[in-house]
């Protein structure tokens, strides 16, 4: 237990401090992160982790070999409803670590990166509010999925929906994974980025677009930090 808690300890110190991208980094050098949870609920004062998976992205491209992932054992049972989501029942969950023991593989994954996340309210409340019981703090910009989602769409069709899921994205923009799980869904959020991407980026890191909000229950509206110009 001891060699564990040097390790978190070790790995949350170096997130801390390690540098991030400079803003005007041109994309394809910036290093990315992309992160997806399963959660039993979307309430970040009530609901809790049950899967993560991270994967980085380097030079614009995917590096599956850098892929973490693991199950969460959460202090209480997930609802019928959340499980009908996620599929993962409590005897899938019974013999996972806990939050504080699975996050230290993730912590190294998001070290120096910045974060790629669909829906950023939800993802963005529940691991700051698991960084913050081990004294660190969130840190650095995110790029929103959702919002270059709903920029694509508003591009090509005129109009785009108020919230959209990753799963119904336009097939055109993502490759869809063949399973719901952490796993799987963290490998598309940087193709249907990168659509988007290559056609508007001016050769830095995006700017701050500040008329999409998104929010989940519990928690503030926050305005995506980094979307494209």
């Amino acid at each position: 237990m001891r060699l564990r808690n040097r390790d978190r300890g070790a790995a949350a110190a170096q997130y801390a401090r390690a540098p991030l991208p400079a803003r005007r980094t041109p994309w394809r050098q910036a290093r990315w992160c992309a992160l997806d949870f399963e959660l039993t609920g979307l309430d970040p004062r009530h609901d809790e982790i049950v899967s993560y998976g991270a994967i980085p992205i380097e030079d614009g491209r995917v590096q599956l070999r850098g892929a973490v992932s693991s199950l969460v054992r959460p202090a209480r049972e997930s609802r019928e409803a959340s499980i009908r989501v996620h599929g993962l029942r409590t005897a899938d969950l019974a013999r996972a670590p806990g939050l504080a023991d699975a996050i230290g593989p993730l912590l190294r994954a998001l070290t120096g990166r910045i974060l790629v996340v669909h829906t950023a309210a939800v993802e963005h409340a529940f691991l700051g509010r698991a960084l913050k019981r081990l004294g660190v703090r969130l840190r650095g910009p995110l790029v929103d999925t959702e919002v270059l989602g709903r920029l694509w769409q508003h591009d090509r069709e005129g109009h785009a929906p108020r919230q959209l899921d990753w799963v119904t994205l336009p097939p055109r923009c993502i490759c869809r994974p063949t399973g719901h799980t952490t796993r799987w869904a963290t490998r598309s959020p940087p193709r249907r980025c990168s659509s988007r991407w290559r056609r508007t980026s001016t050769g830095r890191t995006p700017r701050p677009w500040r008329a999409l909000r998104t929010r989940a229950p519990g928690s503030r509206p926050i305005k995506p930090s980094m979307s494209v110009g």
